[in-house]
Formats: structure tokens, C-alpha cells, sequence
């Protein structure tokens, strides 16, 4: 009975954590289909516009090099409310924008704010669960953490076909408040586990937020120019990788210090679950912005039909992530994640072959059908 009870306990902790990580996980994604409406409503540009979605990922990532600091040295749950205040307060900001340069300051405080509740989300979970059943318990945090993010889009195009832009923030003030009552009212304090330690290594934190930024400024820069020669791609791709060497310099010779210790990358499975969830993180997030500009600006659909045709991920996303935390908790990691990896290379193929020809296969689900000139 007590351990009946204390796993519905840990269920109750995950259900209040995940509905305060909602509005910061659908941002991730929502903003994808809100992109061409912007751009004209604003009278920006594509090149000032992306950073809306690249700020916002930019600012989330910084953030998590923090956040892992501090949820050793504060209460859990004060850190946690912390986030979502402030990525309320970035929801406001963004809703009311009236320019695109308020938009982007209000993106980069929610990206804080999210950075925050992202990275405490399986953190406090873990605690709870004293790290027993940890297949089962993130295939919980898992599924909603992929699939919010996914159907981020489709519920993007609905709210502008029906409203307009500015309520893709909007919506997230009730959703925000309704967590923050729950958060204060039934979650545990997750009392700091070191009060004492290493003071935070701000040296690395602005090495580590400098390599980030000029890389994906590099990237942005890349894909704007389209080629590598231009010296507004180079540099800031040259000052990132300078930055990691300098990092990487500055973490071994001091070890004990360092915000992001060497030492972890020793081990071959963390090296290798790195690589993997930076790859997936590509695959996914790359994806999510692609399919929505390709389906608007290419085949040349609505929002709300643009959002609507990217829920089939979602369904297949929920359909194996069912089952994902029973087979790792079973067979181990490995044969999940070598086979979830061949699955999706072969499904993501087809999409090489995409064009502006490419139409619905309605008659034949086993071909792709062109339109005929």
C-alpha cells in the first residue's frame, strides 16, 4: 500500500511538472507556422524574423548551462516557479509586440524561462522517483516532452486561422497560471541537495554561451548566404570553434571549477547518448521548421492545413511512445535506439525526393503521386 502510494505521489509530481512544461515545450515549435504572418504583419524580414525561433533556442540553450548549477544549490520548486514566471513574463511581452524587435526581446525571455523548466523537468522527476523505474518514469516525461513540440504547429495554425498571431502567446498566460497554483499548492519543496561548493564558474558559462552563439549565428549566416566563402559566415563559425578550444583548455586545467566537466565525456555511454540526442534534437527540430515553410511557401497551403497535416507525426510519435519505456526497461537502450535509428532514416528518405510537383497520395497510400505538367 505505501509503495502504491508513493508512486501515485511521483505520478502526481509529473503531472504538475509536465503541465507547467506545456506552454514552454509548444513554444518550441508553435511560433514555426506563425513565421510568414509575422514577417508581413511586422514588416520585417526573413533575415530579422527567423530570430524569433533562433533566439528563443538560443536563449533556452544558455540557460540550461545554469540551470544545472543551481537546482543543486535552491529548492527545486522555487527554481521551477522561477522559469515559468519568467517565460510568463516573455508571453506577455511577445503577445503585445507591436514590432518585430519587442518580439525577439520577448522570445529571448521566454527561451530563459523554458531553459529553466526543460532542464528541471527530468531533474525533480528523477529526485522523486529516488531513481527507481527510470524507463517507465520517462517514457511519462518523454512523450509529451517529443509530442507537445510536434503538435506545436498544427495547434499554431489553428489559433492564427482562428484569431491571429499574437494569441500563440496569449494562450499561454492561463495555461502558465493555472500551473503555477498547482506547483505552489501540491508539489514538494526539493530542498537544495548543496548548499555548499563550488561557486558558479561564470568564466565557462560566458565561454560556453559565446561558442553558442557565434555558431548558430554562423549557421543562420550560412543559410542566408548560402555558401561558406563570405566572411560573415566564416567568422563567427571561426570565433565559436576558437571559443570550444579555449573551453576545452580552460575545463582541463581547471577540472574542479569547470561548469561542464571533461571528465563526463570519459565515459562511452554518455559521449555516445550525447551525439544521439544532439542528432535527434537536429532531425526533429530541423524538421518542425522546414515542413511548415515548405508546405506554406512551396505547395502553397494554409497555416491551419500546413499544421493539419504534420499531426500524423504526432500520431506516430504517440503510438511508439507507448511502448518505449516497457522495451528500455526490458531489453536495455541499445536495440531500442539502434532500431528507432533505422526506422527513422529509412521514413525521413522519402522526403529527400519532395518538390513542388509533390501531392497527397489519396488513391494509393504506397506511392508518391506527382501533378502532372
Amino acid at each position: 500500500m505505501n509503495k502504491e502510494n508513493n508512486r501515485h505521489e511521483i505520478v502526481k509530481i509529473a503531472f504538475i511538472l509536465i503541465l507547467g512544461a506545456i506552454a514552454p515545450m509548444l513554444d518550441t515549435t508553435m511560433t514555426n507556422v506563425a513565421i510568414n504572418t509575422i514577417m508581413n504583419d511586422l514588416n520585417s524580414s526573413v533575415h530579422v524574423v527567423q530570430w524569433v525561433t533562433t533566439g528563443y533556442i538560443l536563449s533556452l540553450g544558455i540557460t540550461v548551462l545554469f540551470t544545472g548549477w543551481a537546482s543543486d544549490r535552491f529548492s527545486g520548486k522555487n527554481l521551477y516557479i522561477a522559469g515559468i514566471i519568467l517565460f510568463l513574463i516573455g508571453s506577455i511581452f511577445s503577445g503585445i509586440a507591436s514590432n518585430i524587435d519587442i518580439l525577439i526581446i520577448g522570445r529571448l525571455i521566454q527561451g530563459a524561462g523554458s531553459g529553466i523548466v526543460v532542464s528541471l523537468l527530468s531533474t525533480l522527476i528523477v529526485r522523486a522517483a529516488g531513481g527507481k523505474n527510470l524507463g517507465s518514469l520517462m517514457a511519462i516525461v518523454g512523450l509529451p516532452a517529443v509530442l507537445i513540440p510536434i503538435l506545436g504547429p498544427t495547434i499554431g495554425g489553428y489559433i492564427i486561422d482562428q484569431l491571429n498571431w499574437h494569441w500563440i502567446f496569449y494562450v499561454n498566460i492561463p495555461i502558465v497560471a493555472v500551473s503555477i497554483a498547482l506547483v505552489i499548492w501540491l508539489m514538494p519543496k526539493f530542498p537544495a541537495s548543496k548548499k555548499y561548493g563550488k561557486s558558479f564558474d561564470w568564466i565557462g558559462f560566458l565561454i560556453l554561451g559565446g561558442m553558442f552563439s557565434s555558431l548558430i549565428l554562423g549557421i543562420v549566416k550560412f543559410s542566408n548566404y548560402g555558401n561558406l566563402s563570405s566572411a560573415n559566415v566564416l567568422i563567427p563559425l571561426f570565433i565559436g570553434i576558437d571559443l570550444l578550444v579555449a573551453y576545452v583548455i580552460y575545463a582541463q586545467k581547471f577540472s574542479k571549477h569547470a561548469l561542464v566537466s571533461l571528465s563526463l565525456f570519459k565515459s562511452i555511454n554518455f559521449s555516445g547518448a550525447t551525439v544521439i540526442l544532439l542528432m535527434s534534437g537536429i532531425t526533429v527540430n530541423g524538421a518542425m521548421f522546414l515542413l511548415p515553410l515548405y508546405l506554406q511557401n512551396v505547395r502553397g497551403l494554409s497555416v491551419v492545413w500546413s499544421g493539419t497535416y504534420l499531426i500524423f507525426q504526432g500520431v506516430g510519435l504517440l503510438v511508439s511512445r507507448t511502448q518505449i519505456g516497457k522495451l528500455t526497461d526490458r531489453i536495455g537502450t541499445r536495440w531500442v535506439v539502434l532500431v528507432s535509428v533505422v526506422i527513422a532514416v529509412l521514413s525521413t528518405l522519402p522526403f529527400a525526393f519532395f518538390d513542388d510537383n509533390t501531392v497527397d497520395c489519396k488513391i494509393n497510400p504506397n506511392a508518391v503521386r506527382t501533378k502532372k505538367d
